[in-house]
């Protein structure tokens, strides 16, 4: 029994890894897409601490080798907050 839950732990593991090393490519994408817009928010505080936060945890990844679940953690949280505070930044400018 404790086998069969070892194997569906492994699993599980390797299908959820393919999904987030997807969404940390399609952070990447957005990163290097919004270039331009990163100079005005670059000028939030907040949103630039956010910014150098999440290239941090990128680079310290090192998403093209091997990573661990921690560091794959840290950055998606990095990014959701990046794009919280882009949002209401954008809102705010907007609205």
């Amino acid at each position: 029994m404790n086998i069969f839950w070892i194997v569906v732990a492994l699993v599980g593991y390797f299908v959820v890894k393919d999904k987030i090393n997807k969404h940390i490519k399609e952070i990447q994408k957005w990163i290097k897409e919004n270039k331009d817009k990163i100079e005005e928010w670059g000028k939030i505080s907040a949103i630039k601490r956010a910014y150098d936060s999440l290239v941090t945890k990128i680079n310290a990844a090192q998403l093209d080798k091997k990573w661990t679940v921690w560091e794959i953690i840290g950055v998606l949280i990095a990014a959701s907050n990046l794009i919280n505070l882009v949002k209401e930044y954008e809102e705010g400018k907007n609205g």
